[in-house]
Parts: C-alpha cells; structure tokens; sequence
C-alpha cells in the first residue's frame, strides 16, 4: 500500500509505470478493446492536485514577493529602501526553503500550502525597520544616525513581537493532526529568520549603503505626478456629482403623482 499523501516526486512515477504497464498489455487488443485506463479513485487525483500545488506555491510565493515590494514602496516612498527590504524578504524566503530541505521534508501538499504564506509573515519586521529608517530622515541625514534611530525606536518592539509570536507557535506542535506540527515549525522558522534578517541583515545593509538626504525619495515625483493628474481628477470627480444630482432629480420626476406627494409631505413632516 502506498499513502496518497507522499510528494508528487514519487506518487507521480508509479501513475506512469501503471500506465505503461496497462498500454503494454492492452496494446495488441482489437479495437474498442485498446483504450482502457488505470485508476486509483480520489488517491489518483490528489496526485494530480499536488503537481498543481507545487507550482502554484512558487508561483504564489514570486507574486508575495511582488506585491510585496510594491506594497513597500507605498510604505516607504523610497526606492532603495524597498529594494534593500525585497532583498531581505527574499533573503529569509531562501532559507526557509533550505532548511525545509535540510529538515528532509518533501514537497507535498502540506508544504506547498504553508509555504505560498511565507512572504506575508516575513516582510512584517523587515517593514517595521524600513518605515522607521524612512522616518528617521526628517531628523538625521546620515544613514549610521538614521540605522541607529530606527534601531532605538522599534528594535525592542520588533524583538519582543518576535518572541511572542514564537510562543504562540509552540503551541502549535501538541495537536496529532500532521499539519499543525509541521506548520508550527514552519511558522517558528519563519519568525526567527525574519527577526534575523530585519534586526542583523536588513540593518547592516542600511549602515553601509543605504540611502542619505533624500536619495531615493519618490515623494516629489508623487507631488509632481498628483499635481499633473488633479486638474483631470477635479474635472470627473465634479462630472460624477453633476451627474449623480441629474439622475437624482430625474428619478423623483419619474415618481407617480401620488407617491411624490407623500414623499414630499413626509419632508414636511420631517
């Protein structure tokens, strides 16, 4: 017996020799006699299910990445913070992997699931060091003040927020069910890269390259870009009550006589 729960690595080539087994038998069968097929129920399908699984978790984790970096760049307004903070996330993504190969799990449904959640839980302290460096350039221009203000301001909070939340995953390792240990894990490993990667990485990379004055600041050309599109924005936005008032007074004048009368005696009353 063989558990439908094993990678698609393995599950797979015991489907093909099935099938090759079966063509080979069948192959000099007379005509309508040739065309049968192997199954294995819903075991078969989950075998299929798990190849589309682990594509769509490298798929899902190229597009965290993106996202990512975009939403990053909203936070920070600033295009070499982003970029350095996208390094790190990436950084952390990389070991992750690593140490799930280390740990000898294969990839199956289990891990291709937990894994696409990966670059949502590891940008969470690289941001907050991010925003705080960003937020530091209104008071210091060179980038050892700025490191180290925003080490001060949200290194202990980035620190203890980790701990915590590595508390709460152990708590993940006492159901029997196999998901949630192997979650657990995941999550702890996720959480300690991640504080590593912000407080250490992410860190050093500010102190030595990372942007001075306003290097990098995307804030002018939002202003400049906001005040190119403005006037257009002006002109709609005034179009849309115009016509929200149109349509307003064009659906009253649609009521019966009656009814627009008691609606017009309600105002009065009211």
């Amino acid at each position: 017996n063989v558990s439908s729960f094993l990678p698609y690595s393995q599950m797979y080539p015991i489907v093909q020799d099935w099938r090759d087994a079966l063509a080979e038998i069948t192959q000099d069968n007379p005509e309508g006699a040739d065309s049968a097929y192997p199954t294995g129920g819903t075991d078969w399908s989950w075998i299929i299910t798990q190849n589309s699984l682990l594509t769509s978790a490298f798929q899902g984790i190229g597009y965290g990445l993106l996202v990512g970096f975009v939403s990053l760049i909203g936070c920070t307004m600033n295009f070499w913070i982003s970029l350095y903070s996208i390094i790190a996330v990436g950084g952390i993504v990389s070991y992750i992997l690593g140490t799930m190969y280390l740990l000898g799990w294969q990839f199956g449904i289990i891990e291709s699931v937990s894994t696409q959640i990966i670059p949502g839980f590891s940008i969470d302290y690289t941001v907050h060091i991010a925003i705080s460096y960003r937020d530091a350039g209104d008071e210091f221009e060179h980038r050892y003040e700025r490191t180290q203000s925003a080490l001060t301001d949200l290194g202990i909070s980035v620190l203890f927020g980790a701990l915590t939340s590595l508390a709460s995953g152990a708590f993940l390792f006492g159901p029997q069910l196999l998901f949630f240990p192997k979650f657990g894990t995941l999550l702890m490993i996720t959480i300690a890269f991640s504080l590593l990667f912000s407080l250490l990485f992410l860190v050093s990379l500010l102190h030595l390259i990372g942007p001075q004055n306003k290097c990098g600041d995307l804030r002018p050309y939002v202003r400049w870009l906001w005040a190119k599109v403005n006037p257009y924005w002006m002109r709609f936005w005034n179009w849309c009550k115009r016509l929200f008032v149109a349509c307003s007074s064009r659906c009253k004048n649609c009521l019966p006589r009656k009814q627009r009368g008691k609606k017009d005696q309600q105002g009065d009353n009211e």
